[in-house]
């Protein structure tokens, strides 16, 4: 069930993603389209690339989403930024993070519902 709700969200990120990539902003926004681009940027997985539905904290202070880290745990045992010895128990859960993306998910799927009604 929890991969059915992660799945769902991934799917709805990459379609509000790619919607609002190829809408192209009203010129009064296009300041505020630069700052939610950085906002997306900070919440990407720096390993997959991927917005981060589960990101924890590295002792490095890294976040990382939790799959795309436990693979590189699995296969390197060091921090991909610091290259200490690193170990999953190490890892924990950001859960302010977590409450940004999810936050941001929200605003987005709010305003990219507002646009599109309001243009028809």
């Amino acid at each position: 069930m929890l991969y059915m709700l992660m799945f769902i969200c991934y799917c709805l990120t990459l379609f509000i993603f790619f919607f609002l990539m190829i809408r192209r902003p009203p010129r009064s926004t296009l300041s505020s389209s630069s700052a939610a681009s950085d906002v997306y940027k900070r919440q990407v997985c720096p390993i997959s690339f991927d917005l981060m539905t589960q990101p924890v904290c590295l002792p490095s202070g890294a976040s990382y989403n939790l799959p795309a880290i436990a693979r590189w745990i699995e296969q390197n045992n060091i921090d991909p930024t610091t290259r200490q010895p690193l170990s999953l128990q190490h890892v924990y859960p950001n859960l302010r993070l977590r409450e940004r993306i999810q936050n941001w998910i929200q605003q987005s799927t709010a305003n990219l519902l507002n646009n599109t009604l309001c243009e028809h």
